[in-house]
């Protein structure tokens, strides 16, 4: 079994690699030692317990591909913000999904009764829908004046 505290070293281990395997693949000088990356592995561990090695490998790949800016040195604050915007990116990303998603399940909703009418009520609710179309043709055009007419009500009187 696994303590907390192992877990954690076993992360920033990950974190660390990462870093290491992405530097290697860079033609930059500037880029971390070891105990800076010792230090950076620590602290990303720390403020971003919650996220995972692919988000920080795709970080890196989004990095590497110039969507962050000028690829010129590797540190801690570089990496900071490139994770930073990879998050905002990442999060805007599921919110759309969340919406576009929600807007389909409404418009699901719209195309179902929310309860089941019984036939006898939908034949009825039919037939009253094509009467007042029927009527509302002569009746200025409303189906408020054709329902006033059925009801017996004349304009608030």
């Amino acid at each position: 079994m696994i303590n907390g505290g192992e877990l954690a070293l076993n992360i920033e281990a990950e974190v660390a690699l990462t870093v290491s395997d992405f530097q290697d693949l860079l033609s930059i000088n500037l880029k971390m030692g070891a105990k800076q990356i010792e230090h950076f592995a620590e602290s990303f561990v720390e403020q971003y317990i919650f996220e995972s090695i692919k988000d920080i490998e795709e970080c890196f790949k989004r990095a590497a591909n110039g969507n962050y800016g000028e690829l010129w040195k590797i540190d801690q604050p570089t990496i900071f913000i490139w994770f930073k915007t990879y998050l905002e990116e990442k999060y805007e990303q599921k919110e759309y999904e969340l919406i576009k998603e929600k807007k389909a399940r409404l418009a699901l909703d719209r195309d179902q009764p929310v309860l089941p009418i019984p036939k006898d009520r939908l034949k009825k609710l039919r037939a009253l829908r094509k009467e007042l179309d029927e009527k509302s043709k002569h009746h200025n055009g409303t189906i408020g004046s054709v329902l006033r007419d059925k009801l017996g009500t004349d304009n608030g009187k």
